[in-house]
């Protein structure tokens, strides 16, 4: 007899993995407040490579609204400034002597509420994303349970299980998304 458990076991890192990138995605949309997340994975074409800024610079927060990147090699100053203009980001950028710096405007109301849409539309892929997981495991669940391999009780106990770890992600991403929005909306 299979154990459904070590299914849901499986299942978790999956799950984890799903919110753990939603994390990421909503690090890199921009608060009213300056974050070296928001520029650190921006690709810069630099000899013949595609670098992230984090790998050519150091990033510094200036003062709430601004941001400083020193890069490790002057000849890179030019690339990452072109890839921070590039980034569709809304920022201001100018290069100082060997320092870049990113000033973020003023956001209007409606930045604001297309932002905390975008956020809300992430939220909700990352949801369909923990959802079809659990609907791959709940289908190899019931068919083992056809089979056999897994009790008929034990099938309703997966089913319980699966709903508290799709409830434990919800909380999760909900939590996320109301102190993102609260950060956009100060």
């Amino acid at each position: 007899m299979q154990n459904y458990k070590d299914l849901i076991k499986n299942l978790k890192p999956e799950m984890e993995e799903a919110f753990r990138t939603f994390e990421e995605e909503i690090k890199k949309i921009r608060t009213a407040r300056a974050t070296p997340a928001l520029i650190e994975n921006i690709p810069v074409e630099y000899l013949g490579s595609r670098l992230t800024i984090k790998q050519l610079a150091a990033i510094s927060i200036a003062n709430p609204r601004e941001l400083l990147v020193q890069p490790w090699d002057k000849e890179s100053a030019y690339p990452i400034e072109k890839a921070l203009e590039t980034s569709n980001l809304g920022l201001r950028v100018s290069l100082d002597k060997e320092v870049i710096r990113v000033s973020l405007p003023e956001l209007t109301r409606e930045n604001k509420e297309n932002l905390v849409k975008l956020i809300n539309q992430k939220a909700e892929a990352t949801r369909r994303r923990i959802r079809f997981l659990r609907e791959e495991v709940w289908r190899e669940i019931q068919e083992k349970t056809r089979e056999g391999e897994i009790r008929e009780d034990d099938k309703f106990r997966a089913k319980d299980e699966l709903q508290n770890l799709i409830d434990e992600y919800n909380a999760k991403i909900k939590e996320l998304v109301e102190k993102k929005e609260k950060e956009i909306l100060a």
